[in-house]
């Protein structure tokens, strides 16, 4: 989207596509745990169909936008190219992927460790019931 709207911006898409694709994709789960979980709690038949059907809604709703063939993605000129390890040949748009995605699990895993939150999350993960009496709102 960015590469189509704004052109001049391509070097930068990833950086500001990132960071909108963790909003928007928070704020649909949110939409989703609103709108119809919510109210299947301690229903978890109905639960696991509801987001089987919301799943396949979503999916063609990217369909129907972006169309149902691969579309292409090109690299930012930072992420383009490569280097030499002996014989071994290291692109760079693999190796920010892999820069990447280690240092999400490595926030994910702070959050989730050492954070007031990440303790409320993990105790209404392991038994609800007890994470309510203790005054974690579930």
């Amino acid at each position: 989207v960015i590469r189509t709207s704004f052109p001049g911006l391509f070097d930068w898409s990833l950086v500001i596509a990132l960071p909108l694709a963790f909003l928007v994709a928070a704020l649909v789960g949110l939409a989703i745990e609103r709108g119809i979980i919510r109210f299947l709690y301690g229903r978890p038949l109905e639960t696991l169909l509801a987001t089987w059907g919301v799943s396949l809604i979503l999916q063609q709703a990217v369909r129907t936008i972006f169309g149902p063939t691969n579309q292409e993605v090109g690299n930012p000129s930072w992420m383009s190219g490569s280097f030499d390890i002996g014989q071994l040949a290291i692109t760079w748009n693999r190796l920010w992927i892999l820069v990447f995605a280690l240092a999400v699990f490595a926030v994910l895993l702070y959050v989730m460790k050492r954070t007031p939150w990440g303790l409320q999350m993990r105790a209404v993960t392991a038994n609800r019931r007890m994470a309510a009496s203790m005054g974690i709102k579930t």
